[in-house]
């Protein structure tokens, strides 16, 4: 949850609050924790916490912007280092010459799941990558046969920015495809099964599906699992030079959920010409709260129907175009 990082210089840093507005003394020092991973540039992206309270910290270390790597770090409770976790407590893997963590997922078995970009060692292409690691932090080689594997590949550039778990270990993926050719983007879901290998029962047969408006600027930035087995992936999309929210419903193989909206999606505009979606949440109800940022109004929160039964809480928390929240999550009171 990148609003609860603080990327100062070249460390990475974690802050805890023991209430609102203040910060938790028992954590870190004076409940802040900055963790240097030995490279010049360090970037914490994604965050999850164990069942036992541990917190994993992901996202990228390297010597430049255009030469990192995917990079973990697990925490105590108390905010050290956590020393069964890699080496003093860091991971840093190496798959292509530049390599970013973007989203986290925990099995529960306690192996840890992590979804990004990969650029090529040999080209200008950018990969889907997703690893998977042991819970000491070592690469799990079971998954794919080397601990990682990449999306389709097929255009210039694609990134994970989402992935979520399904109860039969099933792992969905979503982000963005760039098509050099066109220009354009296009919103991906792609769904792996258990040890890594593409799952062509989703989407069948290439266990990809895109997603696109027709506006050449398709993103998508949350996925989630309901509890019968359909995925919900959530972005932005362009249309007339205006940006808004965007939400797709898929059947458990892939398919468009029609009975979602009656098309299988709905788009919201909240009150601006530039609506940008950033995480989501589905409430015990069922309902989706969806949350990112919009340039042209000073705050607010609406509640919005979209037809039938299907319902989306955006929420929008702004200050005159500057605040940006990038990430939500709901806990108990």
């Amino acid at each position: 949850m990148k609003n609860l990082l603080l990327i100062i210089l070249t460390f990475v840093a974690i802050i805890a609050f023991a209430k609102p507005g203040s910060l938790d003394n028992t954590f870190g020092t004076h409940g802040k924790v900055i963790t240097n991973l030995d490279s010049t540039i360090n970037n914490g992206n994604s965050m999850l916490i164990q069942a036992d309270g541990k917190i994993i910290v992901a996202g990228a270390s390297g010597s430049n912007s255009i030469n990192s790597q995917f990079a973990l770090a697990r925490y105590n409770t108390n905010g050290s280092l956590d020393s069964t976790f890699g080496i003093n407590g860091k991971v840093v893997t190496t798959i292509f010459a530049n390599s970013i963590i973007h989203a986290l997922a925990l099995q529960p078995d306690g192996k840890i799941i992590a979804a990004g970009e990969a650029h090529s060692n040999i080209s200008s292409a950018v990969w889907m990558a997703i690893a998977r690691y042991k819970t000491d932090g070592s690469l799990d080689t079971t998954f794919n046969g080397a601990g990682f594997a990449f999306g389709p590949g097929g255009n210039a550039k694609e990134i994970a920015y989402s992935v979520a778990l399904q109860n039969d270990g099933k792992i969905v993926v979503a982000g963005d495809d760039y098509n050099m050719s066109s220009g354009s983007y296009t919103g991906l879901v792609a769904r792996f099964d258990s040890i890594g290998k593409r799952d062509t029962s989703f989407a069948s047969p290439s266990g990809y599906y895109f997603f696109g408006f027709g506006s050449h600027y398709d993103h998508l930035y949350s996925t989630a699992i309901l509890p019968d087995g359909k995925i919900l992936a959530a972005g932005e999309t362009r249309s007339a030079g205006n940006y808004d929210f965007m939400l797709w419903k898929l059947l458990p193989n892939g398919k468009q959920d029609t009975t979602f909206n009656h098309i299988g999606f709905s788009n919201a505009y909240i009150d601006s010409t530039h609506e940008e979606q950033r995480d989501m949440v589905v409430q015990p109800d069922g309902k989706i709260l969806l949350v990112g940022e919009t340039h042209g109004v000073i705050g607010g929160i609406a509640d919005m129907d979209f037809f039938y039964s299907d319902t989306i809480q955006t929420a929008v928390m702004i200050a005159l175009s500057a605040m940006r929240v990038k990430s939500l999550q709901i806990s108990a009171a």
